[in-house]
């Protein structure tokens, strides 16, 4: 009852009240939004490079290219040694079945060009675009955040630097800091 009171004792304060809570519920709303895209933009970096990956494995004739391409693809979810990890069951299964080591070579260095276009082109340019982030400060959240928490720093560096940015877009003190 005492808030009954208060809400008709002084109704332009409530009212502010209520205005906050919607504001609060638009910040979460757009957070929402913003981890959506970002999960989305994940997936078809991993759908892409699987793809390309196919097509690398299946020009080399590489058995079990499909099942190779999407750890490969899968693997780009994992920052920095994702790459090294996904690439040693290609080669095995290059070495093992019959192909020479130059030919398991020149598989490598197709599989190591797709891994730098991920890393250098498509996650800096999807990633950042998906929650409204310049290519610089893509970099820059992967950098800090690989120094900070290492493997995990690097791969929530971008959703971190994307709630945060809104953050401080939905407030008016601190809009031009969002802006930046």
């Amino acid at each position: 009852t005492s808030f009954k009171y208060r809400v008709l004792e002084m109704p332009g304060e409530a009212i502010l009240a209520r205005a906050h809570y919607l504001e609060a519920a638009a910040v979460l709303d757009e957070v929402a939004v913003l981890i959506e895209r970002f999960l989305l933009s994940r997936v078809f970096i991993v759908l892409i490079i699987g793809g390309a990956d196919l097509v690398i494995l299946l020009a080399f004739g590489i058995a079990y290219a499909a099942l190779l391409a999407a750890f490969l693809g899968v693997m780009t979810l994992v920052p920095a040694i994702g790459f090294i990890l996904a690439i040693v069951p290609p080669i095995v299964v290059a070495l093992t079945t019959g192909h020479s080591a130059f030919s398991t070579v020149l598989l490598v260095g197709a599989l190591f060009v797709m891994s730098i276009i991920e890393g250098n082109v498509l996650t800096p340019k999807m990633a950042g675009k998906s929650i409204n982030l310049n290519v610089l400060a893509t970099f820059v959240g992967l950098f800090s955040g690989s120094l900070l928490w290492g493997l995990w720093g690097m791969f929530l560096a971008i959703p971190i630097m994307g709630i945060v940015r809104i953050a401080f877009s939905a407030i008016p003190a601190t809009a031009a800091w969002g802006d930046l």
